[in-house]
């Protein structure tokens, strides 16, 4: 199965940034509204076998209104390690599409590393790319979450 990934060094503390990741679905519909219109939890707690409903907002591929649900596969606090999978409403271009995101202590004092990795399958008669897309748009949501946080030294803080 093709992958792709991406790694960053966020000026976050591990657990902060771990914090943050779990909650990351309140706080983007507010900061990215033109890419989530809104993020639901359908099922569960938001653990493994929850499924979130994220509703995609104006500048996102299929336009506002596109349903996409994701269920979460692993949710793994000890290791800082989120999976999912979307089920429904995804990327035509792929039959299968699974994320993983990493956090881990980072290279000095108050950092830590976040490891985002898509693992795909191309859809049936399709050449489909690397989704280089995706991954331009993990970068903006951490690049975006991440500022929140620096200006907004409370929010998940411990």
């Amino acid at each position: 199965m093709p992958t792709v990934e991406d790694r960053r060094v966020l000026d976050v503390p591990l657990e902060r940034a771990w914090k943050i990741a779990k909650n990351s679905h309140e706080l983007l519909p507010q900061l990215m509204p033109e890419i989530f219109e809104s993020i639901d939890l359908e099922e569960g707690d938001g653990g493994p076998g929850s499924v979130f409903v994220l509703t995609m907002g104006p500048a996102m591929p299929g336009g506002r209104g596109r349903v996409v649900r994701e269920r979460v596969d692993v949710r793994d606090d000890d290791r800082h390690k989120l999976k999912h999978t979307t089920i429904e409403g995804g990327d035509p271009r792929y039959s299968s599409f699974t994320s993983t995101i990493k956090y881990e202590s980072g290279p000095y004092r108050g950092s830590t590393i976040r490891t985002w990795t898509a693992k795909y399958t191309p859809a049936a008669g399709q050449s489909a790319p690397p989704p280089e897309d995706m991954k331009r748009l993990t970068e903006k949501i951490t690049e975006t979450i991440h500022n929140y946080a620096a200006e907004n030294p409370d929010y998940c803080a411990y």
